[in-house]
Parts: C-alpha cells; sequence; structure tokens
C-alpha cells in the first residue's frame, strides 16, 4: 500500500520535474551550443528570466514531491497560479517554441489540484488556443504541442483511475480488518457458547444418571427404614439393591471421566437398556422390552441421549407413576429411531409442564430431542397412564452425524 500511494503522490509531480528539465535542457543545448538566440532580441535578461523561470518551475515540483502530504490546499493552489505565469512568461519569451509542450502540464497540474474535471476543462481551452494559433500563424511544433496537452491529460486520466483503485483497496483493508475483529469477536462468544453449551450437558448427564441411581438408592433405603421391624428379609434384599445402586453410580462417574477424556470406546445401548431395566425390576410387577434393528448405523450421541432419556423416563416412572407395569421399546428403522415408554401408572397433565417448573426431568428429555431434531410425544392420563414417544432422525445436520 505505501508503493502504491507513492505514485498517486509523487510520481505525477516527479513526471512534471522531468518535462521541466528536458525542456531547459533543451534550451541550454540549443543556447550554449548550438549559440542559436533561444529569445527575441539580443538582451541578455530575457535569457536569464527564461531559464529562471525553468528554475522554479523545477522548484515548485520538487518541493511538491518532497512534502505533498503535508502541503496545505492553499500552497497547492497557490503554486498552480505561479505555474502558469511563469509558463506564460516562458512562452513570451521563447523563440524556439520548444515550450508549448509546457501547455500541457497547465491541465495536468489542474486534475492533481482541483480533479479531473477542471483538467479537462483546460485542456479545452488550452487545445482551442493552439487551434486559434495554428489556424492565424502556422508553425511545424503545433502537432507537438497538442500531443503534449493530451499525453498529460491521459496521464492525469491514469492517474485519476489509479487515485480510485488506491482508495478501494484502502477501503478493503479496512473492511477486511473490521472484518477479522468481527471474527475474533465472534469466534470468543462462540467459544462462551460452546462452554456453557458443555456445562448445561454435562448438568443433564450428571442429573438423569446420578440421579437416577441416587433415586435408586433413596427408595431402597427408604424401603428399608419402612420394613426393619416387619421383615428383616425385605430390609437385607432393600439394602443389597441400594449397594447395587450405589455401584452403578460409581460406574457412572468414571464413565463421564473417560468422556471428559474423549476414549473411543464401544457403546452399546441395548446392553445399557438392559442393565438398566434388570436394576430397576424389583421396582415394578413387569417391565417389557422390545429391541429391534441396527443401532449402530446410529450415530454414539444419539445412542447415548436415547439412554439417558430412557433412564430420565424410568426414574419418574418410579418417582411419581406409581406404576405396576412398564413397556419400552427401541426400534432402529432405516431413517430414525423410536423409544417408546409406556407405563399404567396414575399419569400426569403434561401441558403444565414447562422449562421453568419444577419437573426437571422432563425438561432434560425435551432438551436432549431437541438437540437432536427429534420431536417429543406426551400422552399421559389418570386411567391409561403415561406414554413417552421419541423419534430422532438417523441423520443429524448439526452434529455432523
Amino acid at each position: 500500500m505505501k508503493n502504491r500511494r507513492m505514485l498517486t503522490s509523487r510520481f505525477p509531480y516527479g513526471l512534471s520535474l522531468f518535462a521541466v528539465l528536458v525542456l531547459a535542457a533543451a534550451h541550454a543545448v540549443v543556447y550554449f551550443v548550438f549559440k542559436v538566440d533561444v529569445t527575441a532580441g539580443e538582451a541578455q535578461w530575457k535569457k536569464w528570466v527564461l531559464f529562471s523561470c525553468y528554475f522554479f518551475l523545477a522548484l515548485f515540483d520538487l518541493f511538491d514531491m518532497i512534502f505533498y502530504s503535508k502541503t496545505r490546499q492553499f500552497m497547492h493552489t497557490l503554486f498552480f497560479v505561479l505555474r502558469v505565469i511563469l509558463i506564460g512568461f516562458i512562452q513570451n519569451l521563447d523563440v524556439t517554441h520548444f515550450s508549448r509542450i509546457l501547455m500541457g502540464l497547465i491541465p495536468y497540474h489542474a486534475f492533481l489540484i482541483f480533479g479531473l474535471v477542471i483538467s479537462l476543462l483546460a485542456s479545452v481551452v488550452i487545445l482551442y488556443y493552439f487551434y486559434s494559433i495554428s489556424a492565424l500563424h502556422p508553425t511545424p511544433d503545433t502537432l507537438p504541442s497538442l500531443t503534449s496537452v493530451l499525453f498529460f491529460q491521459l496521464v492525469a486520466i491514469f492517474a485519476e483511475r489509479d487515485k480510485k483503485v488506491t482508495f478501494q483497496n484502502q477501503e478493503i483493508i479496512e473492511e477486511l480488518s473490521r472484518s477479522n475483529i468481527e471474527l475474533r469477536t465472534y469466534i470468543e462468544d462462540l467459544s462462551r457458547l460452546s462452554i456453557m453449551e458443555e456445562r448445561a450437558q454435562l448438568s443433564n448427564d450428571l442429573h438423569d444418571s446420578l440421579g437416577h441411581y441416587l433415586v435408586a438408592v433413596n427408595i431402597q433405603l427408604e424401603k428399608a427404614l419402612a420394613y426393619r421391624s416387619i421383615s428383616t428379609e425385605v430390609v437385607d434384599e432393600a439394602i443389597l439393591n441400594a449397594k447395587y445402586s450405589v455401584e452403578q453410580a460409581l460406574k457412572e462417574v468414571r464413565r463421564f471421566v473417560d468422556d471428559l477424556h474423549d476414549h473411543e470406546d464401544i457403546y452399546s445401548l441395548k446392553e445399557k437398556a438392559e442393565e438398566l431395566i434388570e436394576n430397576c425390576k424389583n421396582e415394578f410387577t413387569a417391565i417389557d422390552f422390545s429391541y429391534q434393528g441396527n443401532e449402530f448405523g446410529f450415530a454414539k450421541i444419539i445412542r447415548k441421549n436415547l439412554f439417558y432419556i430412557l433412564q430420565e423416563s424410568l426414574t419418574n416412572v418410579q418417582k411419581h407413576a406409581h406404576a405396576e407395569n412398564v413397556y419400552i421399546e427401541l426400534n432402529f428403522k432405516a431413517r430414525e429411531v423410536v423409544l417408546v415408554v409406556k407405563d399404567d401408572g396414575v399419569g400426569f397433565k403434561p401441558f403444565k409442564i414447562t422449562d421453568q417448573s419444577r419437573h426437571y426431568g422432563l425438561t432434560s428429555i425435551k432438551q436432549r430431542v431437541k438437540l437432536l431434531n427429534g420431536s417429543l410425544n406426551i400422552q399421559s392420563d389418570k386411567k391409561n397412564g403415561t406414554n413417552i414417544e421419541v423419534k430422532i432422525p438417523r441423520r443429524q445436520v448439526e452434529l455432523g452425524g
């Protein structure tokens, strides 16, 4: 970008300085080498005025080259007026007509200071001036003079285009810089959101797994307390069941640790479901389990969340339904998996269950189903118990499954 700025600021004045020096050198060679008079009359002061005008033109260009970015608009305008006056003096003093080429610098500097429109107007005026002179006093240098005007005007047009390109590039760089800042902010927000989602997921997992076993332990201990003066066999059985639930809870803790270390173990939903059902058999008169299809065609995250949904559903049945019979179905189809948990308990009113209610278990189930882009259908009444049906699609766009 630095080189581009040099092209649109110092280079144009350098080109003007080069043109002035070339014409001054041409006059010097003609006068000092070939001894040809370059001014009307033999007065020496005219020749020194001519070369002095060249000197000041070159000085203005050199000044603009060095202090381009620091010079105010007023100084640029003043230099432009002085250039026009100096070029006019040179035109009047020069009899070789070499200096007519300098007329092209007037619209050129007009462009550098005032823009393309003023530059074009100046070109039209100068071209008309040359046309008038050539009509009255035709000279062989008219064509080179016209060519110089057109040349410098073309340079001005290309400089204007280059300036626009430079400005556009600067805007693009600034836009990229802003986009980079926004992208960093977005990544930071996404990272924080990811951490929050992981915490929420961990909270749900703890509730649905450890919470289930702790509820089972509590139920068995309450049973032991209730039967301690009635039947020691029932008490012993309840304590053994509580001990088994504690062991399962410890296994869940180890599994959590393994998951945090991202171990790629083989996860079998069927085995986990059968183990869970075996642990709950003593709580119900009968538990029927139906398993169909091949679960390993589905992503691990689907199978793990289905297990937590099943576990939480059974926990709710144990805590609230007072059911005797439970029916569980897992059906892995070609495009979806269907989980059904049905009981013959007292039921509840599903439309009263909201995310803000105390029924955290059902809220957790809803969150997991939503995470997996699935559907949840709950039907419940006092006569027929509760029927929970979960459908999860096999293809998970957001989860990459």
